[in-house]
This record gives C-alpha cells, sequence and structure tokens, in this order.
C-alpha cells in the first residue's frame, strides 16, 4: 500500500508500506527497505502528534491530519499520511488488532480464536493491497 511518508528531514515522500507476517516487520523504501518490528511498536498514534508532524516546513503545508497516524518505537517513528480515510483506519485497527498478542493475556479459547479472526481479516486485506 502507498502511502506519504513523513520524515525529520526533506520533503515527504510516496513509500511503499508492507506488513511481512513472517517476520512481523512493516517495512518501507525502495532498495535499503527500512524496517519495524512489531513486538516493538510502543503506540500508534492516531493524526499528527509527533515531532516530525509538528516540525514547521514548506512542504507540511499539504498534510491532512485526518489520514496521519504513526507508529512509535523507543528509537524512532514512522510517521505515514493514507491516501484515504479508509485505508487510514483499515492499517490503524489492523496494526492494533495484531499488537493485542504482544503483552495480553488471552485466558479463553473464545478470546484466541476472536483474535485469530481478527488478525486474519487484516492480513488479507494487507495481501489485497
Amino acid at each position: 500500500m502507498t502511502f506519504v511518508k513523513y520524515g525529520r528531514y526533506g520533503r515527504p515522500h510516496d513509500r511503499v508500506v508492507r506488513y511481512d507476517e513472517k517476520q512481523q516487520t512493516i517495512s518501507w523504501g525502495t532498495s535499503d527497505m527500512q524496517r519495524i518490528q512489531l513486538v516493538n511498536v510502543l503506540e500508534v498514534l492516531d493524526g499528527c502528534q509527533t515531532k516530525v508532524f509538528k516540525r514547521p516546513s514548506i512542504y507540511f503545508n499539504f498534510k491532512d491530519s485526518d489520514l496521519c497516524f504513526s507508529l512509535r518505537t523507543a528509537t524512532r517513528t514512522l510517521d505515514l499520511q493514507a491516501k484515504d480515510l479508509k485505508t487510514k483506519r483499515d492499517w490503524l485497527h489492523g496494526i492494533r488488532v495484531l499488537m493485542a498478542n504482544n503483552g495480553k493475556i488471552i485466558r479463553t479459547v473464545e478470546e484466541r480464536n476472536s483474535l485469530q479472526r481478527k488478525q486474519n481479516i487484516f492480513r488479507r486485506k494487507l495481501r489485497e493491497n
């Protein structure tokens, strides 16, 4: 899926962002793929809440905060703008569902099955895009 990626330096630019189910990573980039392991994501932020989004720049006049979100790790953020609201909602929801297994004790078979169904739906959506 293509997003507009914002960084600490330079212009925002289009990047293909992927979820790798086997490695459980979110990656982006062209030849040198950048990656964030899902287990390292501390927080999923909705809107323009990070320093990257808040920095003054002539290039940032075109961002739509309703389409923006960030993944925060201990060492960096991945700041993205989706092409449309549905894509943003699908990715926010999907990432949160995939993260739900990290640190959460699943007490019943029903909870595990429900989480697995949600994760499978998101994985299928990512493969379709």
